[in-house]
């Protein structure tokens, strides 16, 4: 049994700190499972049970299979399952079956899924009787477009999960549990669901019963099956998904920043009292505006109730009295919110107590300022005008959110924050499960529970009703659930990071392996994103030309000589990120150099075999400490991001060893407390977390900022 399968076996409901995530990354290139035989034991039948969990990465995804049987011709299909984003309208998808004249018998209507996280399929059926129910995210999805008393062709000689070899189609994205049986289930009938998804929705281990049950709990085995029809094979190179579906995944949608916003009348139940409980979490895209999070207003009047993001970046909440229009509470942050970065925000206010008043930001408690109050009153739950998620009250603003919000939470309740935060995982930094209708907090549903899955995210699932969805469709989004690697932005003038002595416990070495991604703010100039040098003025140096479109890599012994100039030609340009891999190894006189998953191959000039000269070296991130002058420096103008250097040889050739850093979308892996994930061993600088800081959660220690770069949000946010 794996680790993950341990875990599983040993946890019931949602989790609470880490757990390994279930499910398997698929790069929509060439990774798929595939079986070239039929399956052991297989038969025709009129009898289909179907489970499957996925994830689509892809924007324009055009009909990718989740799984497919076949006799290797996209003309002769016996069962296909297909998600597809290439409609322009978000992710949909259908499963379907076939006769042995290939005529179609079965077909669910089109399902209205989200991108950018889990989604559950379970679909049974009996074509004898023209019976059936399927479940996607365990909602009942209505009648099907076909059923007919015929027999399914099941014996098929090629059966594949994640792509069609036969049209060279496949799945950007996630997988995990795919089920297939031939023993009718009632849906209707809950406990029958919960062999596939629990009440919670999370994944459980599918029975072992089917002749198809793949769990895909082991990136070493993704084709085992636990089923009874025999394993399948894998094509291309996988690693386990960063998050799974047996981990609390918290949705998000983007807003457009022009036209998306969520809309009520009024609260359903909603009554005016002294407190005031609100949680989510939000990325902004931009900055430099006003973004309205929340607004209760009175038309054209006064906005009675208000959250949002300033000009500066300060959150600044304001809070009037019912029926007058004075504030009570006029609060503003300390914390200064940067763009594309995901914030987690709780506040609890109990007006007739100002010391029950308190304001959390990423778990931490944000004293900010009080500009007015608390004062002793009751707030407005009763707003005319009601109430918009996204954007300022009818006849103000707009100020539209451009960004991503996700789990947002409002009800006229009071816990007290300062003892425990039920909304925010300190241990992870991750959002918690609030309970299927939002109860977890305080035992009670509240009047706001908004998911904000894309495919849905009007739906309140706490007692106030449900938002009119304004504008739109709306694109779901990469969540605060998952890991993001973070940036530093330096300004191309004066900004690095330091250490004006040595690494802890480094020592020359013929190994070098750096990871980083880097944004470009300017595209002129030769700029350094890692230089080190010693005290006789030899470097080992990593400089990006934006000229020449060119990165060099150098390195550089203890007594001067050049061991190595590696120069490639890349395209740069300001609108994208840049993730960099390069390893060197001076003994066997190899590099290699990756840039966003494309191989390019240096010509080091010379190619010496000597140590690298790292044992006195000074570093730098964002400038060139070449002579340590900073008159000629190569400041970097521009964002670095997810830092990794250690004096070991990791062959990036292997997709595999490329796939400890980035995953198949393109976004840094999370490597772990220290680091050590990808070799067991930790590195000698791991800068991610708080990136601008300088925190160093490798062995060599913390770098110092120098005049303050700032907070540069994610890589790729």
């Amino acid at each position: 049994m794996s680790t993950a399968q341990k875990l599983i076996a040993a946890t019931s409901g949602i989790a609470v700190g880490s757990v390994d995530p279930i499910g398997i990354d698929f790069d929509g290139t060439n990774d798929y499972l595939s079986r070239s035989s039929d399956l052991v034991g297989n038969a025709d039948g009129k009898t289909l049970p179907f489970s499957a969990w996925f994830y689509v990465e892809d924007d324009t995804l055009s009909p990718a299979p989740i799984y497919i049987s076949s006799d290797g011709t996209a003309s002769n299909v016996g069962v296909e399952f297909f998600a597809d984003s290439g409609t322009g309208s978000g992710v949909t998808g259908f499963l379907r079956a076939f006769n042995s004249s290939n005529t179609k018998i079965m077909q669910t209507a089109s399902m209205s899924l989200e991108k950018n996280t889990w989604n559950h399929l379970v679909c049974s059926v009996d074509l004898l009787t023209t019976t059936g129910h399927f479940y996607v995210n365990d909602e009942d999805q209505g009648a099907f477009s076909q059923l007919t008393n015929d027999t399914i062709d099941f014996t098929k000689s090629v059966h594949e999960i994640g792509g069609e070899a036969s049209v060279s189609t496949s799945l950007k994205g996630r997988l995990a549990g795919v089920y297939l049986d031939y023993t009718y289930r009632d849906l209707s009938v809950a406990s029958n669901r919960r062999d596939f998804i629990d009440a919670d929705g999370l994944y459980v281990t599918p029975p072992t019963s089917g002749i198809i049950s793949v769990p895909m709990d082991d990136a070493d085995d993704p084709g085992r099956n636990d089923g009874t029809g025999g394993d399948f094979t894998l094509n291309g190179v996988v690693a386990q998904s960063g998050r799974g579906p047996n981990q609390y995944n918290s949705a998000a949608s983007t807003f457009d920043g022009s036209a998306d916003y969520l809309s009520i009348a009024s609260l359903t139940g909603a009554s005016d009292n002294k407190f005031f409980l609100m949680s989510t979490y939000f990325k902004l895209d931009s900055s430099g505006g006003n973004y309205y999070i929340l607004s209760g207003f009175e038309s054209g009047v006064r906005q009675k109730m208000q959250v949002w993001i300033d000009g500066s970046g300060l959150l600044n909440i304001i809070i009037e009295q019912a029926g007058a229009g004075t504030d009570i509470v006029y609060w503003q942050s300390s914390t200064v919110f940067v763009a594309n970065k995901y914030y987690s925000i709780q506040v609890a206010f109990d007006t007739e107590t100002a010391a029950n008043c308190i304001i959390l930001v990423n778990g931490s408690e944000d004293v900010g300022t009080y500009l007015t109050g608390p004062v002793n009153a009751n707030i407005e739950w009763t707003p005319t005008g009601g109430f918009y998620v996204g954007r300022a009250g009818s006849g103000f603003g707009p100020d539209y959110v451009d960004g991503e919000i996700s789990d947002f939470y409002l009800t006229n309740e009071y816990i007290d924050l300062s003892s425990s935060n039920p909304f925010y995982d300190t241990e992870t930094d991750k959002p918690k499960f609030l309970g299927s209708d939002g109860s977890e907090p305080t035992g009670s549903s509240p009047l706001i529970y908004l998911p904000l899955r894309a495919d849905d995210p009007g739906r309140n699932d706490g007692t106030g009703g449900d938002f009119t969805v304004n504008s739109g469709p709306y694109t779901g989004a990469r969540g605060p659930s998952e890991f993001w690697g973070e940036s530093a932005d330096f300004n191309g003038s004066d900004q690095y990071l330091h250490r004006t002595s040595g690494l802890a416990s480094i020592s020359d070495s013929r190994f070098t392996t750096v990871a980083f991604s880097f944004f470009n703010d300017s595209n002129s100039g030769s700029q350094s994103v890692f230089t080190g040098y010693d005290s006789s003025s030899n470097r080992t140096a990593i400089l990006v030309n934006k000229n020449a479109a060119k990165l060099r890599f150098y390195l550089q012994s203890s007594s001067g000589q050049i061991l190595a100039i590696s120069d490639i030609g890349v395209s740069l340009n300001t609108s994208s990120w840049f993730n960099v891999l390069i390893s060197d190894n001076r003994t066997t006189q190899t590099t290699r150099i990756y840039v966003n998953d494309t191989a390019y191959t240096p010509t080091p000039s010379p190619n010496t075999v000597a140590d690298v000269t790292y044992g006195d070296a000074s570093f730098g991130v964002g400038v060139n400490e070449y002579n340590g002058d900073y008159t000629n420096d190569g400041f970097f103008n521009g964002k670095i991001g997810f830092f990794y250097f250690t004096t070991e040889f990791i062959d990036f050739s292997s997709e595999a060893n490329r796939l400890k850093f980035f995953d198949a979308f393109g976004y840094p892996v999370d490597l772990g407390s220290d680091g050590s994930t990808p070799t067991g061993t930790q590195p000698l600088i791991y800068i991610n977390k708080g990136f601008h800081s300088g925190t160093n959660l490798g062995s060599g220690g913390n770098f110092t900022p120098q005049n303050s770069p700032t907070d540069g949000g994610y890589v790729k946010g």
